[in-house]
């Protein structure tokens, strides 16, 4: 009874619509990558498939279901641009920023001096903080150590960038311009490595999500083309019916 049931066109149906919307998902995630290739700090995302039980008659089957995404937190190349205002983190963890709704937090050290306020800023033109939440002026050529703190040409103490760990990456919530918020505290790092000059470049192998984006693309044409003979087939059972 059971095999009758999950093999007949209904059934299998279900379960390649089920299919071709998790395909669909991971299609629009590998292009997604794709696209932020070449994104400064950029992390892919990568989809999650789960198994959904259903029953069937007196047994069950299963078919696949959208998981939602694992962010790969794995840091990226670090590109020399010689900018002395750029920066890089080579270990973990998230730069402070003053964003849009309150404290913000990112890898992209593409910074800036706003012309107006002298101080420290993102291409956006949000600030960026030090380790007390403060903006942070630039009144000469500054220097970078790889802790984060900042001198200017005097060596004099200037600031040290705010650089923070968090319990649980995959939680923080992306709002854009390579920006993420949390409700999490703040850990500030105990090993930052702060690279002067430099900026992160993004995690997308870009030849590898290419081929997982021509697979899952040749498993929905697949799948569609399945559905369709399915269709058919129902057609042709239904015109017999008809017929008698």
């Amino acid at each position: 009874m059971t095999s009758m049931i999950s093999a007949s066109p209904v059934t299998s149906n279900y379960l390649l619509t089920g299919n071709m919307i998790t395909l669909k998902e991971r299609i629009q995630i590998d292009a997604n990558n794709i696209a932020n290739g070449a994104t400064t700090s950029f992390k892919q995302d990568i989809p999650v498939v789960k198994g959904q039980p259903v029953p069937v008659g007196m047994g069950g089957i299963f078919f696949a279901t959208d998981g939602g995404t694992f962010r790969d937190t794995t840091p990226g190349v670090p590109r020399i641009t010689e900018n002395p205002l750029d920066v890089a983190l080579a270990s973990s963890g998230y730069l402070s920023v003053q964003g849009p709704n309150g404290q913000a937090y990112t890898r992209d050290g593409q910074f800036s001096i706003n012309a107006d306020t002298g101080n420290l800023v993102t291409l956006q033109g949000m600030p960026v903080l030090d380790e007390g939440g403060g903006e942070i002026p630039i009144e000469s050529e500054i220097t970078i150590a790889i802790d984060g703190t900042i001198t200017d040409s005097e060596k004099n103490f200037v600031a040290k960038l705010g650089v923070f760990d968090f319990e649980d990456e995959q939680i923080m919530m992306k709002i854009g311009d390579n920006l993420y918020e949390t409700e999490q505290e703040p850990i500030p790092s105990e090993r930052p490595q702060v690279l002067q000059g430099y900026i992160e470049g993004s995690n997308v192998s870009t030849a590898l999500a290419m081929v997982d984006l021509q697979s899952a693309l040749a498993a929905y044409q697949q799948e569609a083309a399945l559905m369709r003979e399915n269709n058919e087939s129902e057609l042709e059972s239904i015109s017999l019916l008809v017929a008698m």
